[in-house]
Protein backbone atom coordinates (compact mmCIF):
# COMPACT_ATOMS: atom_id res chain seq x y z
CA UNK A 1 0.00 0.00 0.00
CA UNK A 2 1.31 3.44 -0.95
CA UNK A 3 0.32 6.46 1.10
CA UNK A 4 0.41 9.89 -0.50
CA UNK A 5 2.86 12.41 0.96
CA UNK A 6 1.57 15.17 3.24
CA UNK A 7 3.09 17.96 1.15
CA UNK A 8 0.07 20.27 1.59
CA UNK A 9 1.10 20.65 5.25
CA UNK A 10 4.34 22.39 4.32
CA UNK A 11 2.40 24.98 2.34
CA UNK A 12 0.26 25.90 5.35
CA UNK A 13 1.10 29.22 7.01
CA UNK A 14 2.67 28.90 10.44
CA UNK A 15 0.23 29.01 13.33
CA UNK A 16 -0.10 32.30 15.13
CA UNK A 17 -0.39 32.49 18.89
CA UNK A 18 -4.20 32.58 18.67
CA UNK A 19 -4.35 29.55 16.39
CA UNK A 20 -2.47 27.31 18.82
CA UNK A 21 -5.81 26.80 20.57
CA UNK A 22 -6.99 25.01 17.42
CA UNK A 23 -4.84 22.05 18.46
CA UNK A 24 -6.86 21.82 21.66
CA UNK A 25 -10.13 21.98 19.73
CA UNK A 26 -9.26 19.16 17.33
CA UNK A 27 -7.95 16.95 20.11
CA UNK A 28 -10.61 17.70 22.71
CA UNK A 29 -11.42 13.99 22.98
CA UNK A 30 -7.92 13.21 24.32
CA UNK A 31 -7.95 12.92 28.08
CA UNK A 32 -5.88 15.69 29.67
CA UNK A 33 -4.96 17.51 26.44
CA UNK A 34 -5.50 20.94 27.97
CA UNK A 35 -3.10 19.98 30.76
CA UNK A 36 -0.52 18.72 28.23
CA UNK A 37 -0.87 21.91 26.16
CA UNK A 38 -0.16 24.01 29.23
CA UNK A 39 2.84 21.82 30.12
CA UNK A 40 4.15 22.15 26.57
CA UNK A 41 3.90 25.94 26.70
CA UNK A 42 5.56 26.10 30.14
CA UNK A 43 8.37 23.79 28.94
CA UNK A 44 8.97 25.96 25.88
CA UNK A 45 9.11 29.17 27.92
CA UNK A 46 11.61 27.61 30.36
CA UNK A 47 13.87 26.18 27.68
CA UNK A 48 13.91 29.28 25.52
CA UNK A 49 14.70 31.68 28.37
CA UNK A 50 18.20 33.08 28.70
CA UNK A 51 21.06 30.90 27.53
CA UNK A 52 18.79 28.43 25.77
CA UNK A 53 17.25 31.05 23.49
CA UNK A 54 17.84 29.46 20.13
CA UNK A 55 16.51 28.76 16.69
CA UNK A 56 13.05 27.64 17.80
CA UNK A 57 10.28 29.96 18.86
CA UNK A 58 8.00 29.16 21.79
CA UNK A 59 5.29 27.59 19.65
CA UNK A 60 7.70 25.37 17.75
CA UNK A 61 9.30 24.15 20.99
CA UNK A 62 5.84 23.51 22.46
CA UNK A 63 4.79 21.59 19.31
CA UNK A 64 7.86 19.34 19.62
CA UNK A 65 7.25 18.73 23.31
CA UNK A 66 3.56 17.99 22.77
CA UNK A 67 4.34 15.43 20.07
CA UNK A 68 7.01 13.69 22.15
CA UNK A 69 5.32 13.68 25.57
CA UNK A 70 3.45 10.62 26.78
CA UNK A 71 -0.09 11.58 25.79
CA UNK A 72 -2.67 10.39 23.32
CA UNK A 73 -1.88 13.28 20.99
CA UNK A 74 1.03 11.72 19.12
CA UNK A 75 -0.96 8.50 18.76
CA UNK A 76 -3.85 10.40 17.19
CA UNK A 77 -1.53 12.30 14.80
CA UNK A 78 0.33 9.11 13.85
CA UNK A 79 -2.93 7.25 13.20
CA UNK A 80 -4.02 10.02 10.82
CA UNK A 81 -0.63 10.01 9.10
CA UNK A 82 -0.86 6.25 8.52
CA UNK A 83 -4.31 6.48 6.92
CA UNK A 84 -4.39 6.10 3.14
CA UNK A 85 -7.30 8.60 3.17
CA UNK A 86 -5.28 11.85 3.31
CA UNK A 87 -8.41 13.76 4.34
CA UNK A 88 -7.80 12.33 7.83
CA UNK A 89 -4.62 14.45 8.00
CA UNK A 90 -6.36 17.71 7.07
CA UNK A 91 -7.30 18.73 10.64
CA UNK A 92 -3.62 18.40 11.63
CA UNK A 93 -2.05 20.30 8.73
CA UNK A 94 -1.47 23.55 10.60
CA UNK A 95 0.00 21.68 13.56
CA UNK A 96 2.18 19.56 11.26
CA UNK A 97 3.41 22.74 9.56
CA UNK A 98 4.54 24.03 12.94
CA UNK A 99 6.11 20.70 13.88
CA UNK A 100 7.94 20.39 10.54
CA UNK A 101 9.18 23.96 10.84
CA UNK A 102 10.65 23.11 14.26
CA UNK A 103 12.25 19.91 12.98
CA UNK A 104 13.74 21.77 10.03
CA UNK A 105 15.50 24.17 12.42
CA UNK A 106 17.02 21.45 14.58
CA UNK A 107 20.55 20.17 14.21
CA UNK A 108 20.71 16.97 12.19
CA UNK A 109 21.38 13.86 14.27
CA UNK A 110 22.55 10.52 12.96
CA UNK A 111 22.43 7.56 15.26
CA UNK A 112 20.02 5.63 17.42
CA UNK A 113 17.48 7.65 19.33
CA UNK A 114 15.23 5.94 21.86
CA UNK A 115 11.84 7.27 22.83
CA UNK A 116 11.17 6.63 26.47
CA UNK A 117 9.57 7.88 29.61
CA UNK A 118 11.68 8.43 32.69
Amino acid sequence: MTIERISPAVREPLLSAGQIDAVTALTSDIKGIVHFMSLATAFAKRKLAGAHAAKLDEHEAAALWLYTCESGFYRQVNAALREPDRAKVTPYQSYLRLLLSALDKMTRFEGTLWRGVA
